[in-house]
């Protein structure tokens, strides 16, 4: 067994959510606004609906080539840490919860990997994978809960998925992660959001928005 990846020392963690992120006004969310290009897509017939919808998936890869240098950094410490015996944890809510969920499951036939390598753990627990469990993503003390049902540890690598970046439940599960001295990485479409000040290193994976005010190529990636 090579020897553990140096990261930051453990910290104190937030005592709760309005402590770790601060109410902010809706409107300078960039998840939260209205798509210019798409103000009438409820007028168009369906060729044009297709078509628009079309048009802003080509934005997808552009996005994402702009943080390629981010997205080698997270793929060089997820690598580093395994070797040493960690796990790679996604966290999310929703949408986002159930792809972090849904790349876990994959990865143990793809990749043959040990299951429980890669896991996944979303707001509202498993049954918000077939149930919206709305309300569950605003309990910042049930992520660092269901780390802790984990047995989440220093040589995990959290990744929280938050599209806006200031989700409770995945802002409470990368504040526990960080106080352990854990690697964090933020997936989110806003840059410089709430999930910044849980990072050890610069880790946010920022890539835009998408066709509604609450709709985000993260989900499309």
């Amino acid at each position: 067994m090579s020897a553990f990846p140096s990261s930051a020392e453990p910290t104190k963690g937030y005592a709760s959510h309005e402590e770790a992120c601060p109410v902010v006004q809706i409107k300078t969310i960039g998840t939260e606004q209205r798509n210019p290009n798409t103000l009438e897509i409820d007028r168009a017939d369906t060729a044009e609906i297709l078509r628009l919808m079309n048009e802003e998936d080509k934005k997808v890869a552009p996005a994402v080539e702009q943080v390629l240098p981010q997205v080698e950094k997270a793929v060089d410490v997820i690598y580093a840490h395994m070797r040493c015996g960690g796990r790679l944890i996604y966290c999310g809510c929703g949408t986002s919860g159930r792809l972090g969920v849904l790349d876990a499951s994959e990865c143990p036939p793809t990749f043959g990997v040990e299951p429980g390598l890669v896991r996944g753990v979303i707001a509202g627990g498993p049954d918000a994978l077939t149930n919206a469990a709305e309300g569950a993503e605003d309990h910042f003390e049930d992520g660092a809960k269901d780390l802790q049902a984990l047995d989440f540890r220093a040589q995990d690598v959290l990744v929280g998925i938050a599209a806006s970046g200031r989700t409770p439940y995945v802002l409470g599960a990368m504040d526990y992660a960080r106080a352990l001295g854990a690697p964090v990485i933020g997936l989110t479409c806003c840059p410089g959001s709430a999930e910044k000040k849980f990072f050890i290193s610069d880790h946010q994976l920022a890539v835009g928005s998408d066709i509604e005010e609450n709709t985000d190529l993260v989900f499309l990636v």
